[in-house]
């Protein structure tokens, strides 16, 4: 299963690339606009751009920077039109805000950035060299101006879309489960140590924490292609039942295997092996399908383990033959849910 790699190649070096430009424009236009604090535009185009590589996470995090120097620019100005300079009425100020600004930071975790992003403006115009209603309101629109040149290069300029590499992270998600299975349950490739193993289970959980990751981002994007957020939500669950399946039928099979009980070369289940790995295949042909195929509607041709008579290991049987048939549910379901996306 190889990945559309010319749709993908080097998104990192494109990102990089557009927030050089991002920047250079900010340059240019806070030169043209003769701002008297231009530094600004640059710094929040570097700060908006530089970490978030998809058009959500921009457009996310320049929403949370202009909601906090909006707030930021406000409390401000109430301070020095209504309370003057006075030390002792700065340092209230800046303990309230302080306090205000924590507390949305650290209870708020979706306007955690806003509310250090208010703290820290309110911060910057009181204690500034010339801490006017002017100085408040040049350094809003110096913001503003960076927010805005950042979210339209990411949007607009080879745009980087986090729908479009959530399908990639369910592929490559996919291909880690089908080597997960080939070495820990097939034990077709030896198995160095414990850690080995964790190993590949924390690469498998991490790929889960990615996808929950894009999704997210993939909420804020206005354009690009569409997604059904339930049937990612569906699809992240199934995921995690086919890692916990194997996991489970990997640690029956091990206590079988101490009493001579696993058959590993019966044919049942060296069939029911390979139509797994051939499911998992199958299932990332279809998420790169942009239109159904002919065979897309065929039905699944995996069938379920049965038990095998004259055990003297039931628990154990019983437990690897539970999860091998959740396992294929899991695969069936999510077929489904690829096969009959609009």
């Amino acid at each position: 299963m190889k990945l559309d790699r010319k749709k993908f190649l080097n998104p990192y070096l494109i990102h990089s690339l557009k927030t050089g430009i991002a920047i250079v424009l900010g340059l240019v236009l806070t030169r043209w606009l003769s701002f008297a604090q231009g530094q600004w535009v640059v710094i929040t185009i570097i700060v908006v751009m530089s970490a978030q590589i998809h058009v959500g996470n921009v457009l996310e995090k320049g929403y949370l920077r202009f909601i906090g120097t909006v707030c930021g620019c406000l409390y401000a100005i109430f301070i020095i039109k209504f309370l003057g300079q006075n030390l002792w009425i700065i340092a209230v100020g800046l303990f309230l805000a302080g306090v205000i600004s924590s507390a949305f930071s650290t209870r708020r975790e979706d306007l955690s950035y806003a509310g250090t992003m208010a703290g820290a403006t309110i911060a910057i115009i009181i204690l500034g060299d010339d801490p006017t209603v002017s100085f408040a309101l040049e350094r809003f629109m110096e913001i503003s101006l960076g927010i805005l040149i950042a979210t339209l290069v990411s949007q607009f300029l080879f745009p980087i879309h986090a729908k479009t590499q959530l399908l990639q992270a369910q592929i490559k998600t996919l291909v880690q489960l089908k080597k997960f299975y080939k070495k820990n349950v097939m034990r077709q490739e030896p198995v160095v140590s414990a850690l080995d193993y964790h190993s590949a289970d924390e690469h498998i959980v991490q790929l889960l924490l990615k996808q929950r990751e894009l999704a997210k981002g993939s909420k804020r994007e206005l354009l690009g292609i569409h997604l059904d957020f339930q049937r990612v939500a569906k699809v992240l669950f199934l995921e995690r039942q086919m890692l916990r399946a194997m996991t489970f039928m990997l640690l029956a099979q091990d206590k079988l295997q101490e009493h001579n009980e696993m058959k590993e070369t019966s044919e049942r289940l060296e069939n029911f092996h390979q139509q797994v790995l051939e499911e998992l295949d199958f299932i990332s042909d279809l998420i790169e399908q942009k239109k159904l195929k002919k065979d897309s509607c065929r039905a699944s041709v995996i069938a379920k383990l049965g038990i095998e008579e004259g055990s003297q290991n039931g628990l154990y049987d019983n437990a690897f033959v539970f999860n091998a048939e959740v396992l294929v549910d899991s695969l069936q379901a999510l077929r489904q849910l690829y096969t009959f996306r609009t």
